[in-house]
């Protein structure tokens, strides 16, 4: 496969894990680099979405065979958009890529989105609604990053919350997800399984399978995987908008 094959994230890379995302849509894989939670494509192939923080273009540096890679099953973009890997690939950083403002989703449209959300989804007329997202939904989701894994469960963004945020991630062993902080919210983290030693500003603590952590906004923090396994937590936020800022 002679094509060019690109990669977007938030974050510094050089090794792409097994089961990442790429494509050969350069400007597809420079709207993945915002981690945006919705992403739009007109018929027009005019892409919008909801992402807000600046992030890293880059180049599969390895030639591809047809086995390499494998399309997205869950993917909702057009066939051949998004592709899957099947073993490690090195990358070349092309650059920092700014969000563009006008490919931005605004509010009126994800108002719009949440309400033909609400008419497809909800139950219960005026009195009482409820959403259900499917787990194939969520699996269909699933953001693969060199360290591990996230899967957003419910958001302001995604359309099934208005006040808080929960996902769910797993790191691998050995490896950290990013030193970061958050402004707008509080974070509780609930480890499911494996072991994790969470660093809390210059200080840390060891959380086992079972316990919960607590981290004020405006606090820098990050995990890391110290144990055999994958470590696998319920994440949740005090805001349907949670934000997200990467700290030295």
């Amino acid at each position: 496969m002679g094509d060019v094959w690109y990669h977007g994230s938030p974050y510094r890379l050089s090794v792409l894990r097994k089961d990442s995302t790429i494509t050969r849509d350069r400007h597809l894989a420079e709207v993945f680099a915002h981690k945006p939670t919705i992403v739009s494509m007109e018929d027009d192939g005019t892409i919008r979405h909801n992402g807000a923080t600046a992030g890293y273009l880059y180049r599969v540096v390895d030639s591809l065979a047809d086995a390499d890679v494998y399309p997205h099953p869950h993917s909702s973009m057009a066939p051949g958009k998004e592709w899957l890997t099947r073993c490690e690939l090195h990358l070349e950083l092309i650059g920092l890529i700014r969000v563009r403002e006008e490919e931005r989703l605004t509010e009126q449209d994800l108002q719009e989105m949440r309400a033909r959300l609400d008419s497809r989804r909800g139950h219960g007329g005026d009195r009482m609604g409820y959403t259900v997202r499917t787990a194939a939904e969520v699996e269909g989701k699933r953001i693969v990053e060199g360290w591990g894994s996230l899967n957003w469960l419910a958001s302001a963004q995604i359309g099934n919350a208005e006040g808080v945020t929960v996902g769910r991630v797993t790191i691998q062993p050995g490896e950290a997800n990013p030193r970061h902080s958050h402004s707008t919210c509080e974070e509780v983290l609930y480890l499911l399984s494996g072991r994790l030693e969470h660093w809390i500003g210059d200080a840390s603590v060891i959380l086992e399978a079972g316990d919960t952590l607590t981290v004020p906004a405006n606090v820098a923090h990050h995990a890391v995987n110290v144990g055999d396994e994958d470590a696998d937590m319920i994440v949740a936020y005090s805001s349907g908008e949670r934000d997200f800022h990467l700290e030295p």
